[in-house]
């Protein structure tokens, strides 16, 4: 905070926008700027402190008439008051942080087995992230909606609804997809909660924007959850459809101007949706550190997308910082439109030298339940119970892969050869071998291809006889191809002597193509078998080690939790995978460790 207010001074700047970082709910923040005769853009110190604390917001909610959920309105000294509590409200509940939010120092628990763990983890989470280990139950509602009203209030008592958002599609409590608006509210049940919205916000003096998230049952009866008094990540979609700039609203008022436009006067245009690409593994949201060394962007995106990013080529992620990279928002007339976009987006998109979710946000995209506003907070555990899988491409798409890898060969090795004027590369015909990482079903075939013109060619491969038309050049980025009469737009990311990368449907696929020659001296290699060893426990990730919970000697059970693993500022607890006995532990509390690292050993 000194660093921020001593730049700020030194500079001369009146004003100082906190973004959406910790700082931006941070009462003290606000009181150490406004001492020093700077203006926070945001609210008052005093809203900040009183809906900055989920126990005393939920009280102020109460008292507002807002609907709350069923829970214990104060905060839960140790396990066993939270046992009482559980009990007493019914299991499954939540366990929170008081204060601070973004799904850190929360946690989910079904049966008083899990509570003792969960209560500590929770507790641990929420004074690292936030500095206050205060924690409080609520009853866990399933199946329902999150579901936010973004507010603007001014300094003279005016308060509008900039509509809702809805922010069901989450891991860990974190959200990954969002929209607006909700596919699941009426015009009626808009204004309800707007209404509980705007006093809520009134009942503290609130100015600034703010946001009021609620959840909503399957009956359509909300409750609320919490207000964050900040701009939040997701802010991109509203502007898409109100107009609104509101980082440029909250600037106004914070200079002590007065709203412009009144309730009625809000726009709906269209539908908007974000997608947040963090740096993690998809299939198990672990998150992914490294160096990001290429990075592609749409050739021609227009006002329909928006890239809201913090990183770069060269930019390094680490475990210390929150996994966002950056976020991707289309706007549409309508929510077909906008998903179209935003697969267009996804599809156009590369990022690389670490790991991403893209894979898994364009596979919720592409889903007949996403697509069909089917969504809950429970999306992910009801549509991927045995985790994600890398996207498996139908034939059609493995046929278009296979014919944009021959090509980009085709045509790269022709840059590179005497041959050039030649109708006929003079290699082919190739048998070759093209394994698709982002699918589960790897394919192998051969296919010779005939360049008819500088843009026309025959592709003769197992997958049949078909025209291509394609202008691409090496090394372009963007593979555009005229299939019969369809377009795809394929990604060249790179390639070396034994392999191309291929940016297509969400993925990174991996194509080997060899000669005759090639192929024929690979199938006398035997290829080494992937050893895995069932007496060892290797580290899933990078990061600190928090805590160890057994010692040397000591006799597991399959599922026992064994060590906590912090990066990110999310607590991962590593289980273990059989019965059996510690041997030895390779690690103390507070190493930092990398990935694949082995941590202990069990007993043979």
């Amino acid at each position: 905070m000194d660093s921020i207010l001593n730049a700020a001074l030194s500079t001369g700047s009146e004003a100082v926008h906190p973004g959406y970082g910790f700082l931006s709910e941070n009462y003290k923040f606000v009181d150490l700027l406004e001492s020093n005769g700077i203006v926070f853009i945001g609210p008052s110190s005093k809203a900040i402190q009183f809906m900055g604390d989920k126990i005393q917001s939920k009280l102020i909610a109460r008292n507002a008439k807002v609907n709350t959920i069923a829970g214990f309105l104060g905060e839960v000294s140790d396990p066993i008051h939270a046992l009482d509590i559980s009990n007493e409200i019914g299991f499954p509940v939540i366990i929170k942080a008081s204060s601070g939010g973004g799904g850190k120092g929360m946690r989910i628990t079904y049966d008083q087995h899990q509570l003792k763990e969960s209560f500590s983890l929770a507790k641990t989470e929420a004074q690292n992230s936030f500095g206050d280990n205060r924690l409080l139950i609520e009853k866990f509602i399933p199946n329902s909606r999150h579901i936010e009203i973004q507010i603007l209030s001014d300094k003279f008592g005016n308060t509008i609804s900039l509509n809702e958002r809805e922010c069901s599609i989450q891991r860990r409590n974190q959200k990954i997809i969002e929209e607006a608006p909700s596919s699941y509210l009426s015009k009626d049940l808009r204004s309800l909660m707007s209404t509980q919205a705007i006093s809520l916000a009134k009942s503290v003096n609130y100015s600034s924007a703010g946001t009021v998230e609620f959840l909503v049952d399957e009956s359509q009866m909300f409750y609320f959850l919490e207000m964050n008094t900040r701009l939040q990540v997701e802010h991109p979609v509203t502007e898409y459809i109100t107009g609104f700039d509101i980082v440029k609203e909250m600037i106004r008022i914070a200079n002590g101007e007065s709203l412009t436009i009144s309730q009625a006067e809000v726009p709906l245009q269209g539908w908007s949706i974000e997608s947040r690409i963090y740096a993690e593994d998809p299939i198990n949201f672990l998150p992914s550190i490294g160096t990001i060394n290429q990075e592609i962007l749409p050739d021609n995106y227009s006002q329909y997308l928006r890239f809201d990013t913090g990183v770069s080529i060269g930019s390094e992620i680490t475990i210390h910082y929150d996994p966002l990279l950056l976020k991707l928002i289309s706007h549409g007339r309508n929510r077909e439109e906008a998903i179209s976009n935003m697969i267009y987006a996804l599809d156009h998109y590369v990022i690389m030298g670490i790991k991403t979710n893209i894979p898994f946000i364009y596979s919720v995209l592409t889903s007949p339940r996403f697509i069909s506003g089917q969504t809950n907070t429970n999306f992910i555990s009801d549509e991927y119970p045995d985790g994600f899988k890398e996207n498996q491409l139908v034939e059609k798409d493995m046929h278009v892969l296979s014919i944009c890898a021959f090509l980009i060969f085709y045509i790269r090795n022709s840059a590179y050869s005497t041959f050039l004027l030649s109708n006929t590369f003079p290699y082919l015909p190739y048998h070759n071998e093209s394994k698709l990482f982002s699918s589960k079903d790897s394919f192998e075939q051969s296919a010779i291809i005939e360049r008819i013109s500088d843009t026309h060619f025959t592709y003769h491969g197992s997958f049949g006889r078909t025209e291509v038309t394609s202008n691409w050049n090496y090394p372009q980025g963007t593979v555009n191809l005229l299939i019969a009469e369809d377009k795809y737009a394929l990604l060249f990311l790179n390639s070396n002597h034994e392999s191309i990368s291929i940016g297509f449907r969400g993925g990174i696929h991996e194509c080997y193509i060899k000669t005759p020659d090639q192929y024929l001296c690979s199938s006398y290699i035997k290829k080494r078998p992937q050893e895995s060893d069932p007496f060892s426990l290797c580290a899933p990730m990078s990061g600190r080690v928090h805590d160890i919970l057994v010692k040397n000697g000591d006799t597991v059970i399959k599922g026992a939790s064994l060590m906590i693993i912090e990066a990110m500022k999310m607590h991962n607890v590593l289980i273990s995978p059989n019965n059996s006995k510690i041997r030895f532990i390779h690690v103390e509390i507070g190493a930092s460790i990398m990935d694949g690292d082995c941590l202990l050993e069990f007993d043979q």
